[in-house]
């Protein structure tokens, strides 16, 4: 058993990290528990001279395995400070008790062959494990006093810059998941969508105002009308995970009467706009893991005629924090007006942005269903112009290559998209990364796959199923 408890401890040490829900509260108190334990072993190292003589001074004097007490009281600290001591505390006490209470034993049965009846009147005063309130006074050696240089030979500094190592990662833990899931979320569905948009625009259309755009023949009926929903499945890969689902997307377009979705765009508006929503959910063990739990929704409403964005919603929760936003694209005044809402906090002051239209003729949604009803040819390189959040963003994208894929389709002939999605000025400005994307190569369009490479990890999305929304 004693070989497995350096292991074991690494393993477990991992397993709480992974678990930990920590608050700054649970951390304070967690620590200063841990300290206490790692005290308690530097006063134990001390006053210890293994298999040379038999310790009964300092910590020993009031239990016969202050070091393992150190550790139990340094375990129940960290594990306090993990923010999820009902669960993680059980399962520490059961492994701590497995693995560290046989160890005690066959240890006292060494000292007993060691150091004789010296050892036996000392296990008779001394408890094994839990202290004894008054020190006990007998033995050669009961008043020895601490000694740093042991302290030194036997490493105990390693537990201190364990436990400094141990806290650091709990007290960034939430700040690197609210990290992961900021960029998860926005990259699972926004740039999803980027992708799928931004191949097919040709370069004059891509700058061009509604009123200068030249006239483009599209399919009749659309290729996904009269209704169509699209599901998919996120997998992130990262070292030793490989294809943990996180996440689900859908993605779903109709149409609706215009007197449901008032616009302010013209006067000869359409008897109806096309309707386009997606969400992304958080989804599989990974989310329960990590604590990683957001949803996003987003309603694009677009005029069919010049397939112009005329108003975008989004609803974006991420845990607690709750955020509601609405941008009106006003192409008389040519001028795009954001504004975000929190409704945890209806008295606070909206966010609002206003920004020049710049020829930003799409958001993301409006931008995948156009996309579908464009051709594609290999070798195409272009640039889409698109709105999110009250900016404006130039994504330059280009046809890579054309190949069959497997997928829930069956075998399907694709175009692969890449797109600069990261880097100065695109949307996303703070990581390095690359995307791509793949396409039937057909009347529909369908997207079947994309896929994200950046400094987190991969993502994966795959098509999961095609269908009417319900």
């Amino acid at each position: 058993m004693q070989r497995w408890r350096v292991p074991l401890g690494f393993f477990c040490a991992a397993l709480f990290i992974l678990l930990a829900r920590p608050q700054p509260r649970t951390l304070l108190i967690g620590g200063v528990i841990a300290l206490c334990g790692l005290l308690i072993r530097a006063w134990a190292a001390g006053h210890i001279r293994k298999n040379d003589r038999l310790a009964t001074s300092g910590p020993y004097a009031h239990t016969r395995n202050p070091l393992y007490l150190g550790s139990f009281i340094l375990g129940l600290g960290f594990t306090i400070a993990a923010g999820r001591w009902w669960l993680l505390g059980c399962v520490f006490v059961a492994l701590f008790l497995g693995i560290y209470l046989p160890v005690m034993r066959v240890e006292a049965q060494t000292l007993a062959e060691l150091f004789g009846q010296d050892y036996e009147l000392y296990a008779r005063r001394v408890p094994l494990f839990l202290p004894r309130l008054t020190p006990y006074r007998a033995g050669a050696h009961a008043g020895v006093q601490f000694d740093a240089s042991l302290y030194m030979r036997y490493r105990e500094y390693r537990a201190a810059l364990g436990l400094l190592i141990a806290l650091g990662v709990l007290a960034c833990k939430p700040w690197l998941l609210n990290e992961v899931m900021t960029i998860l979320r926005r990259v699972f569905l926004l740039t999803l969508c980027t992708l799928m948009a931004a191949l097919a625009l040709p370069p004059a259309a891509a700058h061009a105002d509604e009123h200068d755009r030249p006239t483009t023949t599209r399919p009749t009926p659309l290729p996904f009308e009269p209704t169509e929903e699209l599901i998919y499945e996120g997998e992130f890969s990262k070292l030793l995970l490989r294809g943990v689902q996180i996440a689900e997307f859908r993605f779903t377009a109709t149409r609706a009467a215009v007197n449901a979705t008032p616009t302010n765009v013209r006067d000869d508006v359409p008897v109806t706009n096309l309707i386009f929503r997606g969400n992304a959910d958080a989804k599989g063990w990974f989310r329960k893991l990590f604590g990683i739990d957001f949803h996003f929704n987003m309603e694009s409403v677009v005029e069919p005629d010049t397939f112009t964005i005329l108003r975008t919603t989004k609803a974006d929760e991420q845990g607690k924090r709750v955020r509601a936003s609405e941008a009106v694209f006003d192409r008389r005044a040519q001028q795009i007006t954001w504004t975000e809402r929190n409704p945890n906090d209806p008295a606070s002051a909206p966010r609002v942005v206003q920004h020049a239209l710049d020829h930003a003729a799409y958001d993301f949604l409006s931008a995948i269903y156009y996309l579908r009803t464009q051709p594609l040819v290999l070798g195409q390189r272009l640039e889409l112009v698109m709105s999110d959040s009250g900016e404006v963003f130039h994504i330059p994208v280009g046809v890579v290559e054309r190949k069959r894929m497997k997928t829930v389709l069956g075998r399907v002939q694709t175009l692969r998209v890449d797109i600069e999605l990261f880097g100065p000025h695109r949307l996303i400005q703070d990581r390095t990364g690359h995307m791509s994307l793949w396409l039937t190569d057909d009347a529909r369009r369908i997207p079947v796959r994309a896929r994200l490479d950046m400094d987190l990890g991969a993502l994966d999305i795959k098509l999961k199923r095609v269908g009417a929304p319900k």
